[in-house]
């Protein structure tokens, strides 16, 4: 008898992992490019038109040394704010090929977030840090984005998976 019920709860308690690891919010191809079509890099995307499993974005062209640095990084993105916003010259050409990788970081964020979580765009540079200098992944509605600089070839892949 008692093995009978530890089977059944082994059984509930399987069919409840499986429930949630489907829980990942739905994403498409289109939503995917689309997100990421103002950025300059190579988007691969795998699953199906609608429904994809997981992507990578590829930026080429970056400092490979200027990403693993995480304060020359900060100081890029804050650079790089000011530059855009303000159309304040003081970034540098290394600041702003730096400062360029914060932005495929935010429209992914957004995408597997959703609009119920948005942080301040300090909090959101510092993300981008965490992420590209610093190795960490986050976890949003079912998706990790982390990224990997190559250093041989100066090159930043984001990579998003359920």
């Amino acid at each position: 008898m008692k093995k009978i019920i530890a089977l059944v709860l082994c059984a509930v308690m399987l069919l409840s992992f499986c429930a949630c690891a489907n829980t990942a919010k739905k994403l498409t191809k289109a939503e995917v490019e689309s997100a990421l079509s103002g950025c300059d890099g190579v988007l691969e995307a795998k699953g199906k038109e609608d429904n994809v499993k997981s992507f990578t974005f590829t930026m080429t062209d970056v400092s490979a040394e200027d990403l693993s640095d995480s304060d020359f990084l900060q100081d890029a993105f804050t650079q790089t704010i000011l530059h855009d916003a303000f159309k304040m010259s003081g970034a540098s050409s290394r600041e702003i090929k730096a400062g360029k990788t914060r932005v495929p970081v935010n429209c992914i964020f957004f995408l597997i977030a959703g609009e119920d979580d948005l942080p301040s765009i300090a909090d959101l540079s510092e993300m981008a840090v965490n992420i590209i200098s610093k190795g960490e992944t986050i976890e949003r509605n079912g998706w990790k984005l982390s990224a990997t600089i190559d250093q041989k070839n100066d090159s930043v892949t984001f990579k998003v998976k359920k």
